[in-house]
């Protein structure tokens, strides 16, 4: 309803006096005669506030549902008994990381040429590649191998 729809209708008042505040909930209690909070305040006295999307909360509010516990603590509860994500990479590690990436994409390329010169090779009834050939290509792979294990 608009104001104007308000006016004809009648629905202001002509008076000045206010119209008395039209709030819900319990009325307010004298500080003298406040009663305290019983939510647990001594046994769980911090408090952890988190957001999450409907689809979140739904799923969460289902799983605590089903261990007959509060959301609350059946995020405390999922929270202790899982292990907590790994640490991102350091920087440093990072950079060891793309090296090692960039190695074993070149030592894939290698074995890849290896495989098509066999297969080449035995179409056209040719010398196969030798034994030194991929030994070269082993010992690669396995210092590589070894050279991931141990910065990993």
């Amino acid at each position: 309803m608009n104001v104007a729809h308000c006016r004809r209708q009648g629905m202001f008042r002509a008076s000045a006096k206010p119209l008395p505040s039209r709030k819900r909930g319990k009325p307010k209690l004298n500080d003298d005669t406040k009663s305290k909070r019983h939510w647990r305040s001594k046994r769980y006295p911090a408090i952890i506030t988190s957001r999450c999307s409907e689809t979140e909360y739904r799923e969460l509010a289902e799983r605590a549902a089903n261990h007959a516990l509060s959301l609350s603590r059946y995020c405390i509860w999922a929270g202790q008994r899982s292990a907590p994500p790994p640490p991102p990479p350091l920087p440093e590690q990072t950079q060891k990381l793309r090296r090692l990436l960039y190695e074993l994409h070149k030592l894939s390329n290698n074995v890849n040429q290896l495989a098509h010169a066999t297969h080449s090779a035995r179409k056209r009834n040719q010398p196969m590649p030798t034994q030194v050939d991929f030994a070269g290509a082993y010992d690669s792979i396995q210092a590589l191998i070894d050279d991931i294990r141990t910065q990993l």
